[in-house]
């Protein structure tokens, strides 16, 4: 299909406004002009056009490859990742609405940030320095989930001399080698599957694996073995909770599962979760919030015994251990002054817990 030069400068000028606005999205659809979303907040671009659905297809077409393309139409929604002309990177997922595709993009940077600058706490950089286990880093969608793996992985690449395999769906940030050997490999791409991919580590002399992709419950011993075997897996999750992360490993779903036997692996393997929000931070930017459940041996013993609800009433008490649950990281940002009451409420994985914690109906 042809692509014309002023639908390429339209989504030049787009993505160019964009990083000048530091936005962390950009969102096109048809009949709207583009839409920004900048330190959590929705901002409309009044100066461009509204978008039509020729100029959106074209769009479509100057983003995704002709594979991807038939991807789009057989599925009706695809996700990849884009170079935007070697000033930054972008996933982006098309689908449709009223029959016309619909792009939402979320910027990568090219330089994978430093822990220091997302503020990821140290209890989560210390579980990276064991050889071996499973680490869960879990969160809602746009909570940095990804950026903070990165991140990490980052932290090991300049640290140590290891071999570090990404699986993920697209890939998202570019990691380079420096003290390590880094491969990264798309779902679709190439490997065709999780269970494949996994497989693979068995032959590949693995030191790390990072898995960014959905996993299924049946995928769940595959990572809790690699994790007994000498590698260190860390998997990213949807949960919104560290609990709820863990009540997902739900083995009652998988027949021909040694539910007992995959119990006391995970509880053995088990190094530590978190669970992050992105919230607004008062006067800008914005400040992330980090629920931290480490593998004590109460929380192992819990583990071993399918005891997961359990769980909450850990982090409530273990501060001094260095756990923390999500409610008291956001109920200590409130009374700081960093986070408004009503943001931090709104993220709250308990709200009524929260709002118990600070004294408001």
């Amino acid at each position: 299909m042809f692509v014309s030069t002023t639908d390429n400068l339209t989504i030049s000028r787009i993505l160019t406004l964009g990083a000048e606005r530091q936005a962390s999205d950009i969102h096109l659809s048809v009949g709207n002009q583009p839409v920004l979303r900048r330190g959590g907040k929705l901002e409309v671009l009044t100066g461009e056009a509204v978008l039509t659905p020729e100029i959106l297809q074209q769009i479509v077409t100057t983003i995704l490859t002709p594979d991807k393309q038939q991807v789009l139409v057989k599925q009706k929604s695809v996700t990849v990742a884009y170079n935007f002309s070697n000033r930054a990177r972008y996933r982006v997922h098309v689908d449709f609405q009223k029959d016309v595709p619909a792009v939402d993009l979320r910027y990568i940077p090219l330089a994978v940030p430093k822990p220091e600058q997302l503020g990821l706490p140290k209890e989560f950089l210390e579980l990276a320095r064991h050889n071996q286990g499973l680490i869960i880093v879990s969160g809602p969608l746009g909570s940095g989930r990804t950026t903070a793996v990165a991140s990490l992985l980052d932290s090991i690449n300049h640290s140590a001399g290891k071999h570090l395999l990404t699986i993920e769906d697209p890939i998202e940030y570019l990691l380079v080698n420096d003290k390590s050997l880094i491969k990264q490999r798309d779902l679709g791409d190439d490997t065709p599957s999780l269970p494949q991919a996994l497989d693979d580590v068995k032959v590949e002399d693995v030191d790390v694996i990072a898995v960014d992709v959905s996993v299924p419950p049946s995928a769940w011993p595959r990572l809790v073995n690699l994790a007994g075997a000498g590698i260190l897996v860390i998997v990213i999750a949807g949960a919104d909770s560290t609990v709820k992360a863990l009540e997902a490993l739900d083995m009652n779903m998988v027949p021909g599962i040694d539910k007992a036997g995959f119990q006391n692996l995970l509880a053995e393997v088990f190094l530590g979760a978190t669970c992050q929000r992105l919230l607004p931070r008062v006067g800008g930017g914005l400040v992330l919030v980090s629920e931290i459940l480490l593998g004590t041996q109460p929380v192992k013993a819990l583990l071993r015994d399918s005891k997961i609800l359990q769980l909450q009433s850990v982090l409530e008490t273990s501060r001094d251990e260095g756990m923390i649950s999500l409610e008291r990281r956001l109920a200590d940002l409130v009374k700081t002054g960093e986070v408004i009451s009503a943001e931090a409420i709104g993220q709250a994985s308990r709200p009524d817990a929260l709002k118990s914690m600070l004294k408001v109906r």
